[in-house]
């Protein structure tokens, strides 16, 4: 079994103002990861020397672990790297993007010893992707993107792995409530 994730996709031509916020924006980075709740973070300083402390709860095991990082390598828009300590686990996160003839190439590279297990390497890759659809969403123009994305950062990144869960199967449940409700007037309407 590998010990990394490495994932690669390509972007349309990326805004940059929007690229540097996010690579300037430790706790979004770190809230985006889907396999961990961060209750606190404190951040020294965001260059290539920083050093920041977080608390998280993780998802799965609903363990509260605190860990400590240090930024390796902090280029805005261009490259983040990190290195992340907790009791018995070691995590080195990087994201880089690079600018192509067709576009922006995005390149994650996340590797963890003790060696991941399935479970990690599908939520590194759902780390990488929420990171992703968060910059697609950022650059978009249209104003439900520009609302979606205020919703996320006010709220969404926020809430526990649990919340969003359940957020999202209410959702699901009243679109289905609503489509139930939707087809019986139909029904009435055409057979009456």
């Amino acid at each position: 079994m590998t010990n990394s994730y490495s994932r690669q996709w390509l972007l349309p031509f990326s805004q940059r103002p929007t690229t540097d916020a996010l690579f300037s924006d430790l706790e979004t980075v770190l809230r985006l990861g889907p396999q961990w709740d961060v209750k606190a973070i404190t951040v020294d300083g965001l260059r290539s020397s920083g050093t920041f402390h977080f608390e998280v709860e993780y998802d799965r095991t609903e363990t509260q672990v605190s860990f400590s990082g240090e930024i390796i390598a902090f280029a805005p828009g261009q490259t983040l790297r990190l290195a992340i300590r907790g009791p018995g686990l070691r995590v080195d996160f990087a994201m880089d993007i690079q600018e192509q003839d067709h576009g922006s190439l995005i390149s994650f590279q996340i590797s963890s010893d003790p060696a991941p297990e399935y479970a990690d390497i599908r939520e590194y890759d759902l780390w990488a992707r929420s990171i992703v659809n968060y910059l697609k969403i950022s650059e978009s123009s249209s104003p439900w993107s520009k609302i979606w994305k205020w919703f996320l950062d006010r709220h969404w990144l926020k809430m526990t792995q649990s919340g969003k869960r359940i957020v999202f199967f209410v959702v699901v449940s009243e679109g289905f409530s609503l489509i139930f409700l939707i087809a019986i007037l139909l029904w009435w309407r055409l057979l009456s």
